[in-house]
């Protein structure tokens, strides 16, 4: 037995005094209210007859089966809880299918006689953990079946509707191969029947397959049987959001989604790759009503979707096709479809890419029907013959065929005529499109993302831009052409230490450099300029490498997105690189640093570059007073090692034993100017050194070992004398000494003191 550890939900068989009045308040049937069911086994069996709540035969617990029959018998609305897992069915129709959903494919109803419409929500853990698998490998007999149908209002007599809010779930295994009754096999892994209206989001319609159309979802309805026309009481409406269609089989037209001939169907941020039709719209069939449905025809949108991959194995539309059969299907129980209405497909910002078709349209066709685009690429739409196919129209194979029309700003990889492009479009770049593969490129459907170089960068109409792609990253405007929006948001982040600071102190300012955007920043560059008031000490990158003295000027490379859930109103900064500058204070109140990191992508739509600025408070150097009559100590030097920066990456090495900054231990002295000796005790040269008196800068050296320093304006008492040094390993050392001034008569110059 399969269990998932939860209780059966029970529901109660009496309403009291307040619950009807509660109902008639909110405009319910008395006696209607909503009911969850959580299912708690992963085994196939039946609801127990008369049984309240979900209770199967599977000692009382509640199956996926169990909870759909148990929704299809209640009044008002139903949600099923379906946890992760694998849903396999396994009880097969022998006959007939039975009405009751008992056996055959999973049934979504409204059963309940309430002459109203009932919402039916099925909740999955994620389209990646809940999978609910058809009968495709049947070892005990029957018939294999498809997996999920949705059952409308039976017909215009009925107002019993149904609206399916199904989420975070895989169908997969479907095969429908026997005809059912009148009605051909259509919608191997999903099928919506008789004006149901079913919503599908964050799922995923895989490897399922149908004799006749919709291989993975197939709509269709009462009047295929009788062909009269009009027997739906409303038309059927499917929306499709953030979900993939992949690698369904139709024997006839629609491998993904094959529509019933007056239904309208929404398309969302999906991606259709990998599907084969036998005849029309490898991923995508539209058609027209039945005899006596005169003026009604499919009415699909698509926007911000990836068709990519599909195959029109005999006929059109490799990838879409809108079209009016001229003929009843084969086994003859189809009724002749009419030309009172024309199918329409609209694609707002989709990527249609190596779609292939035999006869025509590799892409899209419209043959009677009408395909319009807007910020669309249409690409790759040609493919090689079959093996062992010699007809001469296989030789040419079109991006598009029929009546396609440009709204403009589309890209087109040909001259762009079969589309009917126009002076907006962007037709035959010598660049080329500018297409990754279909990969994981965040979100929850594969996406191609755009290349830096692509001419689909900010080329689309900025007015008919959605506001998100299909990742649900934010556009720019204009956007790009497609469903892809190439992102990178770079973020500079500023810290120092110590803060505050002091005059001649060094002073280590940390940037991290990171991307908030969904992709990376390629070839990002950091700059730092050094301000009047400091003395650049040392520089490093944790990533590439830095150069540099009035602008430390840093190449990071590329940037890697940080990683977070596309759509954030305020997205996490990634790692990134870290750049690590120290600075020694000469002056002044305050430090002002400001980094900024800029990409040569010529497109990064939020920022191509990002700024932080630091401010660091100086305080001015304060002397140590020591008594006339004891003597100065002896000092310990201060050792200022480089920073490491984060990743293991430096550009110097921690001083161990420290070069020395040693003054003379003499305690008293009148002398107005001495001479400083910088003791050198490691085999590093001096680079530069910084003399600071009483915290004033008095002087620079290089690459010397000696320096002379004016104390004319010093008065009696103390005086501290610190010297910054940097050797050329890019070692910081500083070294301080506190000295007394005596009273006397000064030496001569001659005399002067060596520190």
């Amino acid at each position: 037995m399969g269990w998932i550890p939860a209780s059966p939900w029970r529901r109660g068989t009496r309403f009291g005094a307040l619950g009807v009045a509660l109902a008639l308040m909110l405009g319910l049937p008395a006696g209607a209210q909503a009911a969850t069911f959580s299912v708690n086994d992963l085994n196939d069996a039946p609801l127990v007859n008369d049984a309240q709540g979900c209770q199967s035969t599977d000692d009382g617990l509640c199956t996926l089966r169990a909870a759909l029959q148990a929704a299809d018998l209640a009044s008002g609305d139903t949600t099923v809880n379906l946890p992760a897992g694998t849903y396999e069915l396994t009880r097969a129709q022998t006959s007939d299918r039975a009405d009751d959903g008992s056996i055959g494919n999973l049934v979504v109803d409204n059963a309940s006689g309430d002459d109203a419409t009932n919402t039916v929500t099925i909740n999955g853990a994620g389209a990646g953990s809940t999978t609910i698998e058809g009968m495709w490998d049947l070892t005990n007999g029957g018939v294999p079946d498809r997996v999920l149908e949705v059952i409308g209002g039976h017909g215009a007599q009925s107002s019993d509707q149904v609206d399916a809010q199904i989420s975070g779930v895989t169908i997969t295994g479907g095969d429908l191969q026997t005809p059912e009754g009148c009605e051909s096999p259509v919608g191997g892994g999903l099928l919506v029947a008789d004006g149901a209206t079913v919503t599908l989001d964050r799922s995923t319609v895989s490897a399922n397959r149908a004799a006749g159309d919709g291989g993975g979802v197939g709509v269709l309805d009462d009047a295929f049987c009788d062909g009269v026309g009009g027997q739906a009481a409303t038309q059927p409406a499917v929306t499709v959001a953030n979900s993939t269609i992949a690698s369904n089989t139709a024997g006839d037209d629609g491998g993904g989604f094959a529509g019933s001939g007056f239904g309208t169907y929404v398309f969302t941020g999906d991606t259709f790759s990998e599907n084969t039709a036998g005849f029309d719209g490898g991923a995508y069939d539209g058609t027209v009503g039945f005899a006596g449905d005169s003026g009604f025809a499919d009415a699909a949108s698509f926007t911000n979707d990836t068709i990519t991959g599909n195959v029109a194995s005999n006929g059109d539309g490799g990838g879409i096709a809108a079209s009016i059969a001229a003929t009843p299907t084969d086994d003859g129980a189809r009724p002749a479809l009419v030309a009172g209405g024309t199918p329409t497909a609209s694609l707002t910002n989709v990527t249609v890419n190596a779609n292939l078709a035999p006869d025509s349209g590799g892409n899209l066709a419209a043959g009677g029907g009408t395909i319009s685009l807007q910020n669309t690429i249409v690409a790759d739409g040609s493919a090689p013959q079959p093996p062992g196919n010699v007809s001469p129209e296989l030789d040419v194979v079109t991006n598009c065929d029929g009546n396609v029309q440009s709204l403009g700003h589309n890209l087109f990889d040909n001259g762009g005529s079969d589309c009917g492009a126009v002076a907006t479009d962007v037709t035959n770049p010598a660049v080329g499109i500018g297409l990754d593969a279909l990969l994981p490129n965040g979100g929850p459907t594969d996406t191609e993302a755009l290349q830096a170089t692509s001419p689909a960068l900010d080329a689309a109409d900025a007015s008919a831009c959605p506001s998100v792609d299909q990742r649900s990253v934010t556009r720019g405007s204009p956007c790009d052409i497609g469903a892809f929006e190439l992102d990178a948001d770079l973020g500079v982040d500023a810290s120092a230490a110590p803060n505050p600071s002091a005059v001649g102190t060094p002073t280590t300012a940390t940037f991290t450099v990171g991307d908030s955007g969904a992709d990376p920043a390629s070839d990002t560059t950091f700059t730092l300029p050094i301000p009047a008031n400091a003395d650049l000490s040392s520089d490093a990158a944790s990533a590439g490498s830095c150069s540099g003295t009035a602008t430390v000027t840093c190449s990071l490379g590329d940037i890697g997105s940080s990683g977070a859930t596309p759509g954030l109103a305020t997205p996490a900064l990634s790692t990134g690189a870290t750049v690590t500058v120290t600075l020694v204070p000469t002056g002044g109140s305050s430090l002002s640093l400001t980094g900024t990191a800029s990409s040569t992508v010529p497109h990064l739509n939020s920022a191509d570059t990002s700024s932080a600025t630091l401010i660091v408070p100086l305080q001015a150097a304060t002397p140590t007073p020591t008594p006339a009559s004891t003597p100065a100590a002896t000092p310990t030097p201060t050792v200022t090692p480089t920073p490491v920066a984060a990743g293991g990456v430096k550009a110097a090495t921690t001083i161990v034993p420290p070069v020395t900054v040693l003054p003379t231990a003499e305690a008293c002295t009148s002398v107005r100017d001495f001479l400083i000796h910088i003791q050198n005790v490691v085999k590093d040269h001096l680079v530069s050194a910084v003399i600071y008196v009483n915290g004033h800068r008095e002087t620079t050296v290089r690459h010397h070992l000696s320096a002379a320093v004016d104390l004319r304006n010093l008065p009696y008492g103390t005086f501290v004398v610190r010297i910054v040094a940097r050797t050329n390993a890019g070692r910081t050392i500083v070294g301080e000494r506190t000295y007394h001034t005596c009273r006397g008569r000064p030496l001569p110059p001659h005399k002067r003191l060596k520190l």
